[in-house]
């Protein structure tokens, strides 16, 4: 995989753009450390919920797994603080998302890329 070229920035903004189109609340763009899009926030409110730099996890302003301003709840595999257990990049999993989604948003994307 070393040698693949870099996906293009703009293409991962539309790729959010598009999964937000679908319905997923939760969008953010990663591997593009400093993009104002790579935090997850609230959809209701706009609070930030997940801070990220690059492949971390940088801070977690959940409360017991809701947003601290609004308390929408975030679906997620948190402690019982409503925190992220790892904060590795492989520390949190939204439950009921499978890879089948995730390929129907990616063809999604590729529709409207060539549109």
């Amino acid at each position: 995989m070393s040698s693949a070229p870099l996906t293009p920035v703009g293409a991962l903004e539309r790729a959010c753009q598009v999964g937000k189109k679908a319905g997923l609340d939760f969008v953010y763009l990663g591997n593009v450390p400093g993009h104002r899009l790579e935090n997850t926030h609230c959809p209701e409110c706009g609070a930030l919920l997940i801070q990220r730099r690059g492949f971390e996890v940088s801070a977690c302003h959940l409360d017991r797994g809701c947003c601290p301003q609004c308390g929408r709840e975030v679906p997620g595999v948190w402690d019982r603080m409503g925190q992220i257990r790892d904060k590795g990049t492989a520390g949190w999993q939204i439950p009921g998302i499978r890879q089948g989604f995730w390929n129907q948003v990616w063809l999604r994307y590729r529709k409207e890329a060539k549109s």
